[in-house]
């Protein structure tokens, strides 16, 4: 009599249970060993022996439980499977060679038939169950914690699905060999169907792509922006092609933000080049004005006196006429900067050398630059007075008022007309003194009489 019936209908269902959990994580035990890519033949063909124990037990045990009436006839329908179990655990423990193998088999031989009808054999083939249950789940949380920290074709194909870029390898063919998440949603993206031929999904995502210098193309899909490449390969003989989908959309908005970024420059660029232009030209018109101003102002006042000399009778001999054309190019060389005192002295000279009389009373004003205004103010005040008016004496004053020089001159010419037209000179002279933030008034009546303000000047 077989030793399972004696037991009750729950402790049957219990031992049928305790080896219907040890096959399910025996399965997962094997299909572990079988993605071990260092997996050996007797290790797959031991747990392949092992779940084909389990499974043959459990199976035992239903039997009994569900004929027990017959329980021996419905046992030894399966001695065959059990005895056949058992050998090949045999086997791949002798191919194995190791003391847990020995354990295993040791454990395993108290479910043969032959020891059905035993006391003891229900115990032993709970025993059984339960050992080649922890087993199996002590061999795949090993197995995990090895796929955890080792690579493997899971680990290698999760991480590829873990990318944000596609990866496609195919056969010459077009058959898909490799391809992660990323280069199937893109293929469904292109061609409304699933990936199934990698050269088809090249094709298409040519139609709609941009072909580039390089043989790459730029393709568009919903506001994302991707660049796929391929390249051949050559594996022990075989062709593969590989195609590399790399998502561009931050690069392809920083390079439009550049170029919108360069268009705005450039249009800067220009804008500068043609406000220099006229800067340039500003600035060598302000240069012509200021030249034109000093031939107005040096050489109008040389001119005048030398003519003025001439039509008095004068100049017999060449020599007399030298100091008026020397201090003609003294002024006028732009290099050279002239000292006021040295002006001063000199169109006292020049006024006196054609009977003019050229009377400064008072100091000039520390500051050179200051000082050599209201001496060119003087030279063309009295060139003007000596030329309009026919003035013989021009009167300069000199003093300080506050924190203002103050400058009048005044002449013994003919009296000027009621209305005065501001020509070249005047206007000259109103820049001169504004340039120093000073001011010009003119008065007419009763006699012609300038006055030069300049604000915060020291006398010498």
């Amino acid at each position: 009599m077989n030793a399972l019936s004696v037991l009750n209908d729950t402790q049957r269902l219990a031992l049928a249970a305790l080896f219907a959990a040890g096959a399910l994580i025996q399965l997962h035990a094997l299909l572990l060993a079988l993605e071990r890519r260092s997996r050996s033949s007797p290790e797959v063909f031991r747990e392949a022996a092992v779940l084909a124990l389990q499974t043959q037990c459990f199976a035992a045990v239903a039997a009994v439980h569900t004929h027990i009436t017959v329980p021996d006839a419905a046992f030894a329908a399966l001695s065959p499977w059990l005895y056949a179990s058992c050998a090949a655990l045999a086997a791949g423990a002798l191919l194995r060679r190791s003391s847990l193998d020995l354990s295993l088999l040791a454990v395993a031989a108290a479910a043969l038939p032959c020891l059905a009808a035993r006391p003891w054999y229900a115990a032993s083939l709970a025993a059984c169950g339960a050992f080649c249950a922890m087993r199996a789940l002590l061999l795949c949380q090993k197995r995990l914690k090895e796929r955890a920290s080792g690579l493997t074709r899971a680990s290698f194909a999760e991480a590829l699905d873990a990318l944000s870029d596609g990866v496609l390898f195919a056969a010459a063919d077009g058959r898909p060999v490799l391809a992660n998440s990323c280069v199937h949603s893109l293929c469904r993206a292109l061609t409304g169907s699933p990936l199934r031929d990698g050269n088809a999904f090249w094709d298409a995502a040519a139609s709609v792509g941009k072909a580039q210098s390089d043989g790459s193309l730029i393709v568009c899909l919903s506001e994302r922006v991707w660049s796929l490449s391929r390249r051949l390969l050559s594996v022990d003989g075989r062709a593969f092609s590989e195609i590399f989908a790399a998502d561009v959309t931050e690069l392809d908005r920083t390079s439009r933000e550049l170029e919108r970024v360069n268009a705005c420059l450039r249009e800067r660029a220009d804008a500068l080049r043609e406000t220099g232009a006229n800067l340039a030209e500003i600035k060598r018109e302000q240069e012509l004005a200021r030249l034109q101003s000093r031939i107005h102002d040096v050489a109008g006042h040389r001119v005048y006196l030398l003519q003025h000399y001439i039509e008095r009778g004068g100049a017999e001999h060449l020599d007399e006429l030298l100091p008026l054309i020397s201090g003609l190019i003294d002024d006028l060389r732009a290099d050279v900067t002239i000292p006021a005192a040295r002006l001063l002295s000199d169109l006292q000279k020049s006024f006196a050398f054609v009977g003019i009389d050229l009377d400064v009373r008072g100091e000039l004003p520390g500051d050179e630059r200051a000082a050599s205004a209201l001496i060119k103010i003087v030279r063309e005040a009295a060139t003007n007075a000596a030329r309009h008016a026919n003035a013989t004496k021009i009167d300069v004053s000199l003093e300080r008022d506050g924190h203002e020089t103050v400058m009048r001159v005044r002449d013994n010419g003919t009296a000027a007309a009621a209305e005065l037209r501001e020509g070249q000179g005047l206007k000259g002279m109103r820049e001169r003194a504004a340039e120093l933030g000073g001011t010009i008034e003119v008065e007419l009546s009763p006699r012609f009489l300038l006055t030069v303000r300049l604000p915060s000047l020291e006398m010498s």
